[in-house]
């Protein structure tokens, strides 16, 4: 066996061992960048959007100390204002121009993006590999895709919330430490953690089934989508409970966007029964607390908000400076309440 086969087959090892899409898209840049030497890779991940999509575009960068991969969002029409990818979307087909290469990544009909490299050598079994390593990304995106994903709404999965809240706060802790180091407090980043919960839900399932509960579990999702925005994250928490994480550099936008959902929720007219109602309850995201103390944050706000009218959102924090929710304390790392 050859070298170059040796280090391609060590590749696939590190691509097929990954479990989530971020970490994909960063060990498939190394790998083709690994296996082309020269060339310049990039990856536009998609990710769906009320009725479109944006795009997470990821590349490497020698001016990052982690990692080597700068990420940044595109909406639609910024990307697709390259013609080169606008005529791989329209046509599905792998497109070349001059120096470029741009594949189209889907499978089962579902759009997944675009992998461009710039640069790529005319010999063959280069080209092969890389053409294996697209088909290999489409699999596995495919595979993860469906694992990440709640069944019933298309939103997040409970287990995708572990992965993704740990990684966040590992990502808002990095770039904290950055703007310290920097001196600079501009442009700082808060996440804010909001537990959602459809109000009365039990009756729907008692007077109307199942299966019509479902169809409101289902509505009241799609709702979030149209509500929340791209850079937030929605899950099905489970059963009727949802969890939205805010990116917001206020606790009024996180609060407004919050509530632009509850009342959009409480205006949609449901088919036999008409209103439905949630209530929320948000924490603000503190570094220093582990990701499950903060949802347990979120749910003492939310069950504020059930007990005092429904249809309502509590914020965490303005219910212990004012006393309504006492913190638990801490003693040699033993919760007392």
């Amino acid at each position: 066996m050859s070298a170059d086969s040796t280090q391609f087959i060590n590749k696939l090892v590190d691509v097929t061992n990954v479990k989530d899409r971020l970490s994909l898209d960063q060990i498939m840049l190394f790998a083709i960048d690994n296996l082309l030497k020269s060339a310049n890779v990039i990856i536009y991940r998609a990710i769906p959007h009320v009725d479109s999509f944006y795009y997470v575009v990821s590349k490497l960068s020698d001016s990052l100390p982690t990692d080597n991969q700068e990420l940044i969002t595109q909406s639609f029409h910024q990307v697709h204002q390259d013609r080169l990818i606008t005529k791989c979307y329209s046509t599905k087909q792998t497109q070349q121009d001059d120096n470029r290469s741009i594949w189209y990544l889907a499978k089962l009909g579902i759009h997944y993006g675009f992998i461009e490299v710039n640069g790529l050598p005319a010999c063959k079994v280069q080209q092969s590999l890389v053409e294996s390593m697209v088909a290999i990304y489409c699999n596995l995106s495919y595979l993860i895709n469906e694992a990440e994903k709640d069944t019933l709404t298309g939103l997040f999965n409970r287990k995708t919330l572990d992965s993704h809240l740990t990684q966040l706060l590992g990502q808002a802790f990095t770039l904290k430490q950055a703007t310290v180091q920097q001196g600079r407090n501009e442009n700082q980043q808060y996440y804010w953690i909001a537990l959602v919960d459809i109000d009365h839900f039990k009756r729907v399932n008692d007077a109307y089934g199942h299966a019509y509960g479902d169809e409101v579990i289902i509505t009241i999702a799609k709702i979030m989508q149209q509500n929340f925005r791209k850079e937030d994250l929605l899950f099905r928490y489970g059963g009727e409970e949802f969890i939205a994480i805010i990116d917001a550099t206020t606790e009024d936008t996180a609060l407004m966007v919050l509530n632009r959902f509850r009342q959009s929720v409480a205006q949609f007219n449901f088919p036999t029964i008409g209103q439905v109602t949630v209530s929320a309850g948000i924490t603000k995201v503190d570094l220093a607390c582990p990701a499950t103390t903060l949802v347990g944050q979120a749910d003492k706000a939310l069950y504020f908000s059930k007990h005092h009218g429904r249809n309502c959102v509590s914020y965490y924090q303005d219910l212990v400076q004012h006393g309504k929710v006492a913190e638990p304390r801490f003693d040699n790392d033993i919760e007392l309440f």
